[in-house]
């Protein structure tokens, strides 16, 4: 299924909560994530442009696998695919067989809204204190709602989230 997103670096939520709650988008969860991304030792999925993921919510456990797409102008787009599971060992048992090896692993705090059915925004706290406004849907709608939640004209990024922590590891 294709994804297409687009992230706005915000200094607080508050402004963009309001705006939310105001068009009448609904808060569907919230709380911490942990996300441990995989590759081979090579490093040669990442090469490709794919990504491998497992993310921790507690309750609910995602695996998910994206592959690059051409961006458009004002959208980060790509493959995504991506089922839960209950068993998180087992998936990673089974990954270490593929030779699979973790890479990468960060925590953030999460606010999931859904504006519409084809729509939805993250509000995102990264572990160094960055703040992101990722808004997924039709480029049409990342910047209707964007406009709408006031972020248009704060800094986008085409980045993961992984090659923004890197970047501020440094």
């Amino acid at each position: 299924m294709k994804e297409s997103e687009m992230k706005f670096e915000v200094k607080d939520f508050s402004r963009v909560k309001e705006r939310l709650e105001a068009i009448g988008a609904r808060l569907i969860w919230k709380g911490m994530e942990e996300t441990q991304y995989y590759d081979f030792r090579n490093g040669s999925l990442k090469d490709r442009g794919i990504s491998l993921r497992i993310r921790d919510r507690k309750k609910i456990i995602f695996i998910t696998c994206k592959r690059d797409l051409k961006n458009g102008a004002n959208t980060k787009n790509r493959d995504e695919f991506e089922i839960t599971i209950t068993d998180k060992k087992q998936v990673e048992g089974i990954l270490n067989c593929l030779d699979l090896v973790p890479k990468f692993f960060y925590k953030k705090r999460r606010e999931h809204w859904e504006i519409n059915k084809n729509t939805h925004v993250e509000l995102d706290e990264l572990e160094t204190g960055q703040k992101f406004v990722e808004i997924e849907g039709s480029e049409r709608n990342i910047i209707k709602f964007s406009k709408v939640l006031d972020v248009f004209d704060c800094p986008k990024s085409f980045k993961s989230y992984p090659e923004i922590l890197k970047e501020k590891r440094k």
